[in-house]
């Protein structure tokens, strides 16, 4: 079964069956996005499913727009935005 993503097109995989596809999904739009971060491309905003499967997004996938947005906001071009973790 293949998987595409009709707003990060660059994110292509397949699974022999539904369950495998779509578990390589959430890998293959994370790498995707990855590469927009990479160049500094605007991320997409998801689409409408319209009853298509979809995959639940991981807690980084969920942060890179954020992290992509304050970091093309900040002045210097050689810096980078770091987050703090716990103590």
């Amino acid at each position: 079964m293949l998987v595409i993503f009709p707003t990060v097109p660059e994110a292509i995989t397949f699974g022999m069956d539904e369950d495998e596809a779509l578990l390589q999904a959430a890998d293959a739009r994370e790498t995707g996005l990855s590469l927009y971060v990479d160049a500094r491309k605007p991320l997409s905003v998801p689409s409408d499913a319209q009853g298509r499967p979809t995959v639940r997004p991981s807690t980084l996938e969920c942060a890179k727009p954020g992290v992509a947005a304050a970091a093309s906001s900040h002045r210097s071009p050689g810096s980078f935005f770091c987050v703090p973790g716990p103590a």
